[in-house]
């Protein structure tokens, strides 16, 4: 487990995250450009916990839970708080993308409902971008 969390997502030498950071086939372009939040989110923070939970040791991708950890209290705006759990609260993600994931957060390049869609919309409900 400990060695897919720590593998580059490309094969290629580990890089350090930069607001350069894309998702394959995505916009560089910040998604939150018109969020309204509470100071105690700060749009653009990682409000989201990686979880290895029993499904994850014994899953065949070894799959994390990503949990969202803010609440509505943390934003101003109930649209907001809405759109934000439009696809849930959690999702899974193999190991190899949750740097990519955590980073893509951070930058807010990627909201948490877009990763959360994409891992609804997978055959098997796990984020897998990164895996052959």
């Amino acid at each position: 487990m400990l060695e897919a969390l720590t593998r580059p997502a490309d094969g290629d030498e580990p890089e350090t995250p930069s607001s350069s950071t894309t998702l394959p086939g995505r916009a560089r372009a910040p998604t939150r450009s018109g969020r309204r939040c509470a100071p105690t989110n700060a749009c653009g923070s990682t409000s989201t916990a990686f979880i290895a939970d029993r499904t994850t040791m014994r899953g065949p991708h070894h799959a994390l839970l990503a949990v969202l950890t803010s609440s509505r209290e943390d934003f101003e705006d109930a649209e907001d708080w809405e759109s934000t759990i439009e696809f849930g609260t959690e999702f899974r993600v193999v190991p190899v993308g949750v740097n990519v994931v955590h980073a893509n957060l951070d930058v807010a390049n990627t909201d948490f409902e877009e990763f959360a869609e994409a891992a609804q919309d997978a055959p098997d409900g796990v984020l897998n971008w990164w895996q052959d």
